[in-house]
């Protein structure tokens, strides 16, 4: 299932609503109830919502479009969410991928903002929540800063984290592992 819903002009030059732009927001869920929600929360906070059910649609779209924003569900079918937010993040390090999970597990959690993920989010959450989230990750990068002097976990700073960190191995077994 694929969709793209906003501004029939987006793909071509961006949402415009009155004066205010829309932040063009990529939502990848295999499940069509979750991606409604995300979706309508999303457009809600006036964002410009783009839909895959997989990591490969989602990489696809990544290249035909280049959204700012990704939110990224950890247990899909075919590419997981982890193998999918290493390649997002290898090639598009300015995207800001939140990934959602029904797992609270810390080392997963730690496994996905070493990967490059801009926050985690643990399954169940609501629409106040998701929304308090994306402000956040749109916020120009000093206003999303202002959450390390909070006492409250907030999104990791993805622009200071490196592919590179010697606990992450980008293999599919290894993510796999991870997740199940």
């Amino acid at each position: 299932m694929l969709s793209h819903r906003g501004c029939a002009l987006a793909p071509l030059c961006g949402s415009f609503r009155g004066s205010r732009t829309m932040t063009r927001l990529l939502i990848v869920d295999d499940c069509a109830l979750v991606q409604s929600f995300i979706e309508h929360t999303a457009r809600r906070e006036h964002f410009e919502t783009i839909v895959a059910s997989d990591g490969k649609t989602a990489l696809r779209l990544m290249r035909e479009l280049s959204p700012p924003m990704v939110t990224l569900d950890m247990h899909m079918p075919g590419m997981d969410g982890m193998e999918c937010l290493w390649q997002i993040r290898a090639v598009w390090p300015c995207a800001k991928v939140l990934m959602i999970s029904g797992e609270e597990d810390l080392e997963v959690k730690r496994t996905c903002l070493d990967l490059g993920a801009a926050d985690y989010l643990a399954k169940p959450f609501d629409s106040h929540e998701l929304a308090k989230r994306l402000r956040r990750l749109a916020a120009p990068r000093a206003d999303r800063a202002s959450h390390l002097t909070s006492t409250q976990p907030g999104p990791a700073d993805a622009d200071a984290r490196r592919l590179t960190h010697p606990s992450v191995v980008p293999d599919r077994r290894a993510s796999a592992a991870l997740v199940h």
